[in-house]
């Protein structure tokens, strides 16, 4: 038996044809869904961030308020 005979039906030949990368088209859709969900995750944190600039406003109005009436009654 020659060295140059066809391999045994074991090990196959590698394709020419064989995907080993990903198409331009799964890379799109995987970015878009990326997308999406980081959208919504940075929606969701703003809900959050906004609550605490309301209460941090409201609490910066009572102490100044609070703070002017100090002074007006140690004045007077």
């Amino acid at each position: 038996m020659s060295l140059l005979a066809s391999p045994s039906p074991s090990v196959p030949f590698p394709r020419r044809g064989s995907r080993s990368a990903f198409t331009l088209l799964e890379i799109l859709i995987a970015l878009a869904i990326l997308g999406l969900l980081v959208g919504l995750t940075v929606s969701k944190l703003g809900g959050i961030f906004d609550g605490a600039k309301t209460d941090t406003a409201h609490l910066f109005v009572k102490e100044s308020l609070s703070t002017a009436l100090q002074a007006y009654k140690i004045h007077m």
